[in-house]
């Protein structure tokens, strides 16, 4: 009866240890379903970051397209600004040793004009008279040519001036529009290390 009170006990523990075999494998299983599903959810998660990432990187690229199409639009602007600075210089000096050279003021001028034309049809004059009064009517024309000369060169100034102020003002909007830029990329940077991380 020992033996068949032995063999009782061994079954029984076989069968106690085929159960608790059992229930592990059950475990296991249970385990690598739920790890085959989170290897799923990983590999879907890692496309998405790579999708994103590509994303980032071609925003990133197209980014850096533009910063340096932005920059080279600022640099012919800087380059424009400096010759329209330089051409305005010009044309005040110009202007400046034009105006050196009047005597009269433009109303004086048509006003002796018109004194020398009146006495031309009016008096009898002898040819030193005339002579005189061609002179100066020529110096009077050719003060009013400066005049008109002048008047044109002030025109030209203001014309320059104004395009002076509209490239500074376009400098000005392609520096924020840099400023802008550079920012987008920076913040481009950071999610693009922070995918590499992951």
């Amino acid at each position: 009866m020992d033996t068949s009170e032995e063999l009782s006990r061994r079954l029984s523990a076989i069968m106690e240890e085929i159960r608790d075999r059992r229930f592990q494998r059950f475990q296991l299983l249970r385990e690598i379903l739920r790890l085959h599903g989170r290897r799923k959810e990983l590999n879907k998660e890692r496309r998405g970051i790579r999708e994103q990432l590509s994303s980032i990187r071609s925003k990133y690229r197209d980014l850096r397209e533009s910063l340096g199409e932005l920059r080279s639009q600022m640099e012919a602007q800087k380059k424009e600004l400096q010759e329209k600075r330089e051409a305005i210089a010009k044309l005040s000096q110009k202007l400046r040793a034009k105006e050196a050279q009047l005597s009269l003021s433009p109303e004086e001028v048509e006003k002796r004009l018109q004194e020398i034309e009146w006495q031309v049809q009016t008096s009898p004059t002898n040819i030193e008279v005339e002579k005189r009064l061609m002179e100066d009517w020529k110096r009077l024309e050719e003060e009013r040519l400066r005049h008109g000369e002048i008047k044109n060169l002030r025109k030209a100034l203001l014309e320059a001036i104004a395009q002076r102020k509209a490239l500074q003002l376009s400098l000005a909007s392609t520096r924020e529009s840099l400023g802008k830029l550079l920012e987008a990329r920076r913040e481009l940077r950071e999610a693009m290390e922070g995918y590499l991380e992951k």
